[in-house]
């Protein structure tokens, strides 16, 4: 924030106008631990200037236009003095006319967006946490008796959980998150993204002694995944701008209170939050220009430096040299001959079979003879799709030796319409997990089985499929000359997977949560299903209180590689 504030030639933290979309005026608390700082809550029934705004609302904030931004540009500009010149900047929150002002098609304040990485992930979260533990900045704030805080061994098992949990959680969904209280130093955007929207609804539930803050949190969590999802239509955009509207509201009723001596909760960052629907608005969905894909260039422009005494001259060379050969691909039409970069499809090698087109199965393979009882399961399966009595596919595959496959990709699209690979499921009965390796042997599926019934262990089948969960255990494969042994027209080979679902499943409305139990600490019996019932991967974390959840993605998160056209040269 504070760099795009200096690029648009803005006063920017501790101004006295210091946000760049609108005009709300900071205000000081006299008598608190920062007296000299400005901050920007809501509600300032304390401020003493005369005429002052006491309460502004936050869905008719005073929105800042590019033309008024020009004049009182040009205004401060016009001053006849440094000091006039100070007061006329003081006044409106600009510090003079920005350069990039004179590019055509750029507008002020509306083209410069606000990061939502720096502003969620490196600001709001860490927060958040810092108050519900009195912890780095907040380590003296208040009186340490509000009922929002956490007990400290509370929070050391919450923190211990996160990275055990990241054993359940498929690679796939994101970097491992390590301990938030022991290795603070080392949690990233990405992590604190995941702790928030994965590991936090699950492992904060029931740990606040008043519900209210567990309930505004999650608040907080359904609107990033808004923010982040793929596609928003104009009503999100609504329920978003209403929803961050409310959410800033509670936060400075819970953690500010109308109190001068708390004023430092009200930050920029948090005012910010009023901003992102119009953000998103004119400018797209968050991910579409927050600051990760920058991060990565950064990085690996980082990795391009070889020389300690001069470093800059090499990363200069380096974006020099990426700049020409993007001039000169555009040019002449060389994208794909230059690209120099390995494209990152990611597919797997293995066998795809007709009518499976979206699927690749993986070694290892095994060619064998399955057990009778999941002959049967199969046999009662297969039957009514081909059209055959189950008895008769139950002879057909006595003693008669399969293809059982040990994993399978799914292919997807990025978003450049291009196919790239996806979820690599593991069979757990074919490839064994260990404890150095990342759990992607459970699924979420497809089934006529539902066993969305909490206190009791028979399932019920019903005629229309449901979502299930549980483990994939192979994948077996019915080939197409043994159908047409059994005088099937047209046959064709079919995928199916062994699955061991959980048994238990309900839904906790209040935080969009699914939790699991087993039964004795096992799996329900063997499930088959068609290989394309296989919906995606999952994650798994169990807390303290011996809790189980399903964690699921629902956006961007897990899908970074998607976004990787964002920062193409091209």
């Amino acid at each position: 924030m504070p760099a795009v504030a200096k690029m648009m030639e803005m006063k920017g933290p501790n101004g006295k106008f210091p946000c760049r979309a609108c005009k709300i005026r900071g205000v000081r608390a006299r008598h608190g631990p920062h007296p000299n700082t400005n901050y920007v809550p809501l509600s300032r029934p304390f401020d003493d200037e005369p005429h002052a705004i006491r309460r502004y609302d936050p869905q008719n904030l005073p929105l800042r236009t590019h033309a008024e931004c020009l004049k009182q540009a040009m205004w401060v500009e016009e001053a006849r003095n440094d000091a006039e010149e100070g007061r006329r900047s003081l006044r409106t929150g600009i510090n003079g006319l920005s350069p990039l002002a004179r590019v055509p098609g750029l507008l002020l304040p509306v083209s410069f967006p606000h990061d939502f990485m720096h502003l969620i992930f490196e600001n709001i979260i860490p927060t958040l946490f810092d108050l519900w533990t009195r912890s780095a900045n907040f380590e003296t704030f208040g009186s340490g008796t509000e009922d929002y805080l956490l007990d400290s061994d509370v929070w050391t098992k919450i923190a211990e959980a996160c990275p055990l949990a990241c054993n359940n959680i498929p690679y796939a969904f994101g970097c491992r998150v390590p301990d938030p209280k022991k290795k603070r130093a080392e949690l990233t955007a990405e992590a604190r993204l995941l702790l928030a929207t994965l590991l936090g609804p699950a492992l904060l539930r029931g740990r606040f002694t008043n519900q209210k803050y567990y309930r505004h949190f999650i608040n907080l969590v359904r609107l990033i995944n808004m923010c982040i999802d793929f596609e928003i239509t104009l009503d999100d955009v609504d329920i978003i701008r209403k929803g961050f509207a409310q959410w800033v509201k509670d936060y400075e009723k819970y953690y500010y209170m109308d109190n001068p001596a708390r004023l430092s909760v009200c930050t920029l960052p948090l005012h910010a939050l009023l901003h992102i629907a119009d953000d998103i608005e004119a400018m797209g969905p968050v991910w579409a220009y927050w600051a990760f894909p920058m991060e990565r260039f950064c990085g690996a422009l980082t990795r391009a430096s070889k020389s300690r005494r001069f470093p800059y001259s090499s990363i200069n060379r380096r974006v020099l040299q990426l700049a020409q050969l993007s001039q000169i691909k555009l040019v002449y039409g060389l994208t794909k001959e230059l690209e120099l970069d390995e494209h990152r499809e990611n597919i797997r090698r293995g066998i795809q079979y007709n009518h499976y087109t979206d699927l690749v199965f993986v070694n290892p393979s095994r060619t064998l003879t399955l057990q009778r009882s999941l002959q049967t399961k199969i046999s009662k399966h297969l039957g009514p799709v081909i059209g055959v009595p189950v008895a008769d596919v139950s002879a057909a595959l006595v003693n008669q030796p399969l293809t059982v496959w040990g994993r399978m990709q799914r292919l997807d699209k990025s978003l450049a319409e291009i196919v790239v690979g996806g979820d690599v499921i593991r069979g757990a009965m074919v490839v064994p997990g260990n404890d150095t390796m990342r759990d992607a042997s459970h699924i979420r599926f497809h089934s006529k089985l539902s066993r969305w019934r909490w206190d009791r262990p028979h399932t019920v089948e019903f005629p229309d499929e449901t979502l299930s969960y549980g483990r994939a255990e192979m994948f077996v494969v019915v080939e197409a000359d043994l159908v047409a042994s059994l005088n099937v027209p047209d046959p064709r080979t079919y995928v199916i997977a062994v699955i061991s679902a959980f048994p238990f499943l309900r839904h906790h409305n209040d935080a969009d949560l699914i939790e699991y139990r087993l039964l004795s600490g096992n799996y329900a019996g063997a499930e088959v299903v068609d290989a394309t019932k296989i919906d995606c991967l999952i994650g798994r974390v169990t807390t303290e209180h011996r809790g189980s959840f399903v964690l699921e993605r629902t956006s961007v998160v897990g899908r970074m590689d998607m976004l990787d056209v964002t920062v193409e040269t091209d």
